[in-house]
């Protein structure tokens, strides 16, 4: 009776996702849908039109991390006064 029960509960056994697999282009990286199909004609002369209809998904760029690889520019402000004072400010109260 125990051993059903934790058969019951056991959690799926899931392959770890490695770096290749995170960085690879999608699985659904192409999508073709073939729609209205529209059969022509009997018997040997038969033929079917249908519309395909093809999609990329191109992946979204990444958003706020992209820019924190990026180093500075000169005109993101890092020269400010206010921004030196609240840096400072931070990197005092982590020090003490």
């Amino acid at each position: 009776m125990a051993d059903t029960t934790v058969d019951a509960t056991r959690r799926l056994n899931v392959k770890k996702q490695t770096l290749d697999d995170a960085y690879a282009a999608p699985a659904n990286f192409l999508e073709i849908d073939v729609i209205n199909p529209i059969t022509h004609g009997v018997g040997k002369k038969r033929y079917t039109d249908y519309e395909v209809r093809m999609r990329i998904v191109v992946p979204p760029l990444p958003g706020k991390a992209w820019k924190r690889q990026m180093p500075f520019r000169g005109d993101d402000g890092i020269f400010e006064e206010d921004f030196i004072e609240d840096r400072r400010k931070g990197l005092e109260a982590f020090v003490n």
